[in-house]
This record gives structure tokens, C-alpha cells and sequence, in this order.
């Protein structure tokens, strides 16, 4: 696990732990990509399914009612989603694929759900570091996986999730107004949702 996790920090390489594992470079990726594995094959339904115990209808209207309390002009918005840009060393081929011109890094991408209580209620990733937001959301089916769960609200209001401009407008996902000439509603509304965004994440 210890090399895992030395693994995952940033910036490092296989070469550079070495030194602190007296193994080659080769049995420290070996060692590595099946840890990963492993977790994986254990945890990864734990991250990208809405049907766990603590994700409950009850406990998901707790969060559209703290996010509602924060200041939040909708009140049946659980949970804030976004894409998130995780700088790596520069590889070594195919440098264009995890290359990511908006933050002029090589990266991978991953897609979160954050919930009031700061946890991550999804996890999709990693894609290459140039692919969009929209790519992210597509491929993650968490629309899809928010639609076999069934998300109302005890008053029969569906749940959905709040993300950034970089979205397209769903029945279970909002975004801010968008344009140059929003009118005085429309502002109020993107700096409340901001405001309320700010303080979950």
C-alpha cells in the first residue's frame, strides 16, 4: 500500500522510488497495478453507484435542505458536480492526448459529485486531460445512474445537480445563466449559487 500511495502523490516517477523501496522500476509498477486493481475490483462500486447507505433518499434530502439553507434559490439541489484536472509528469509518447490546453498542463481528468457533508458521492476517472467536461459527463452515465435511482424528493420534486457553464442544462442538472446580458434575476441567481457552491467545496 505504501508504494501505492507514494505512487499517486505528484510529481514523482517509478524511477524516482527507487531509492526508497529497493525495488526495480519494473516491480514497482507490477506492485502498483495490481494494488490498483485490487482497490478497484473492491471499492469502485462504492464511488460510482447512488445506491449506498449513507446516499439515502432521507439523507439526500438533508442535503438539498443544507445547500437550500446556504442560500441556494432552488431546493432540490443535492450536490455540485465538476471536472477536475489532476497534473502528471509529461509522458514519455502520446503527449497530445493528456495534454490540456485551458490549463496548459499534461493531466487526467476526473468528474466529481460533492455533497454538503464534503464527501465524494461519485467518482468517474481518469479520462485523457483533454477531454471535456461534457465528454466526462457523457461517458460517466451519472445522469443515467441518478435516474435508476429514482431521486425524488418526499414532496415529489426530482433531485438533481448543480455544475458550472461548461454543462448542458438537464432535467437533473442546472447551471449558471450564461451570456453577457443577463438581467437582474439571472445575476442574483448565478451569485447565490456560486456563493452556495464556494461553501460546500
Amino acid at each position: 500500500m505504501t508504494i501505492t500511495l507514494r505512487r499517486l502523490a505528484y510529481p514523482n516517477r517509478l524511477v524516482d522510488s527507487i531509492r526508497y523501496f529497493g525495488r526495480a522500476k519494473e516491480e514497482l509498477s507490477m506492485i502498483f497495478n495490481t494494488t490498483v486493481n485490487i482497490i478497484f475490483e473492491q471499492h469502485a462500486h462504492r464511488l460510482n453507484s447512488f445506491q449506498q447507505p449513507w446516499l439515502s433518499r432521507d439523507q439526500l434530502e438533508m442535503f438539498c435542505d443544507a445547500i437550500s439553507e446556504k442560500g441556494s434559490p432552488m431546493s432540490n439541489i443535492f450536490g455540485f458536480i465538476d471536472g477536475t484536472v489532476r497534473p502528471i509528469c509529461r509522458p514519455t509518447q502520446h503527449q497530445k492526448i493528456c495534454y490540456n490546453g485551458h490549463k496548459r498542463v499534461h493531466a487526467v481528468k476526473f468528474q466529481s459529485v460533492v455533497v454538503p457533508n464534503g464527501l465524494i458521492a461519485n467518482l468517474y476517472g481518469p479520462m485523457e486531460g483533454k477531454r471535456h467536461d461534457c465528454a466526462l459527463l457523457r461517458e460517466s452515465n451519472v445522469l443515467e445512474t441518478m435516474a435508476e435511482a429514482n431521486l425524488f424528493k418526499n414532496d415529489g420534486t426530482q433531485m438533481a445537480l448543480y455544475g458550472d457553464q461548461a454543462y448542458v442544462m438537464r432535467p437533473t442538472l442546472y447551471r449558471p445563466f450564461g451570456g453577457v446580458h443577463l438581467n437582474e434575476l439571472e445575476q442574483v441567481f448565478n451569485r447565490r449559487m456560486s456563493s452556495v457552491r464556494e461553501s460546500v467545496e
